[in-house]
């Protein structure tokens, strides 16, 4: 067996759902997937491994209509996956609006439960992220019938389309490329150039080997923002950010990937 770095990876997605029964629109069931893609095919039967309670043949088809990303981790969605499923009892929600295991199930109870735990002290550092797939949802996601205001990032879009994107890897590919094709690549803060290391194949990067490259320093983590091509330290954009920041751009800099509010934020911040 080969040595290989004992390097924990967090996935680069991780997000908790709401299903919609379609024959019964007040039906409803909570989970988290770093995969919605196969969880909802999971659920439709369409492949193996879905949940019991969503196999039967009369609760189907689910619709995924809301997702919430940009946990730092699968254990805070598992714990919001938990705190959603049982609003009744969650320390995390003090103003209860479902009070009883059997309370009250429509979607507003859901949404209100969800913008609840948004604006938990324990949630509410971490800046999740809204992505509702439906218009009705949508709707009555602005009604807000129970009056819990949020400033969460909310986006109404296709979930087919969305996830066919593929947004993080091709980000990725175009970030590896774009520091190949350049002989001296700078930071945006430091101004000091990237020191790199000849191309190892997989197999050949050993747990040693990787020590020693991180004892010596010469694999930075880099940010890169696919808007302008500019490329950071993380360690410098640590420095710079402020940590309600970081807490934000926790997802994306796990995956070395920045968007534009970067630049906003170190413009605000000089």
């Amino acid at each position: 067996m080969k040595d290989k770095p004992s390097l924990f990876v967090q996935p680069d997605f991780y997000g908790v759902y709401v299903l919609q029964l379609q024959p019964k629109p007040r039906s409803f069931y909570i989970g988290s997937t770093p995969d919605p893609v196969r969880r909802l095919k999971q659920h439709n039967t369409q492949t193996s491994g879905g949940a019991y309670r969503t196999k039967k043949v009369d609760k189907q088809p689910w619709d995924m209509i809301i997702l919430c990303h940009g946990f730092p981790s699968h254990v805070s969605a598992l714990q919001f996956e938990h705190a959603l499923q049982h609003p009744y009892q969650t320390r995390h929600i003090r103003e209860k609006i479902t009070k009883t295991k059997l309370g009250a199930n429509s979607i507003h109870h859901k949404l209100g439960n969800i913008r609840l735990l948004l604006k938990s002290v324990f949630f509410a550092k971490m800046d999740l992220s809204i992505l509702i797939f439906n218009d009705d949802t949508y709707h009555n996601w602005r009604l807000n019938k129970f009056g819990v205001h949020v400033e969460n990032s909310v986006q109404l879009t296709n979930f087919n389309h969305f996830f066919n994107l593929k947004l993080e890897k091709s980000l990725f590919n175009q970030a590896k490329n774009y520091l190949i094709s350049k002989s001296v690549v700078k930071c945006e803060i430091c101004q000091v150039d990237f020191e790199f290391i000849p191309n190892l194949e997989c197999d050949r990067l050993t747990k040693d080997l990787l020590n020693s490259i991180l004892i010596h320093n010469v694999v930075p983590l880099i940010a890169f923002c696919d808007h302008c091509s500019s490329c950071f330290h993380l360690t410098c954009l640590a420095l710079k950010l402020n940590w309600p920041s970081l807490s934000k751009l926790a997802t994306q800099l796990r995956a070395y990937i920045l968007q534009d509010f970067v630049h906003l934020k170190l413009s605000q911040s000089n």
